[in-house]
């Protein structure tokens, strides 16, 4: 069971890092382009993630705990 809760968190860590990446990725490109259709873009391709990544941190981290109280 630890190892599946470890590999949860694992992932979900992995996922979330990925996530974080493209968003930060598409705001890379937004603020080199610098038109307000970009930043638009930017703004909505934030609101569509933060739901999603604050479930993969909120698992990542619940998962996380789990963990480090059973190997304690």
């Amino acid at each position: 069971m630890a190892d599946r809760l470890g590999a949860a968190a694992t992932l979900s860590f992995g996922v979330l890092a990925l996530v974080v990446a493209g968003v930060g990725g598409v705001a890379v490109v937004a603020e080199w382009r610098g038109d307000w259709g970009s930043y638009f873009f930017m703004e909505r391709a934030v609101a569509a993630v933060t739901p999603v990544a604050t479930v993969l941190a909120g698992i990542a981290v619940l998962a996380g705990f789990v963990v480090v109280y059973r190997a304690s």
